[in-house]
């Protein structure tokens, strides 16, 4: 697993996840999450297949029906960005 923090924003690249973007968490909440505009994954494969032969699920991340970031479709099966909407 590889993984990088900026502010609040992980990315990590696993085997059977291989791309995220979320916010840091304490014992009972998350923490504000740093508006980190736009993040683009590109080149996203699971086992060197391109990520869209698995018919991934976009997931957004929302808290208390408020949307915090939101992710984009998918584009030439590799490519989708991640982007903050609120902290």
């Amino acid at each position: 697993m590889r993984k990088l923090l900026i502010g609040s924003l992980t990315v990590l690249a696993l085997t059977a996840f291989p791309a995220a973007a979320g916010a840091s968490r304490t014992a009972r909440h998350s923490t504000p999450l740093t508006n980190f505009g736009t993040v683009s994954f590109s080149g996203t494969t699971v086992n060197g297949l391109p990520i869209g032969n698995f018919n991934p699920d976009r997931i957004d991340m929302v808290s208390r029906s408020t949307l915090k970031a939101q992710t984009g479709g998918l584009s030439g099966a590799t490519e989708f960005s991640v982007t903050w909407k609120h902290s």
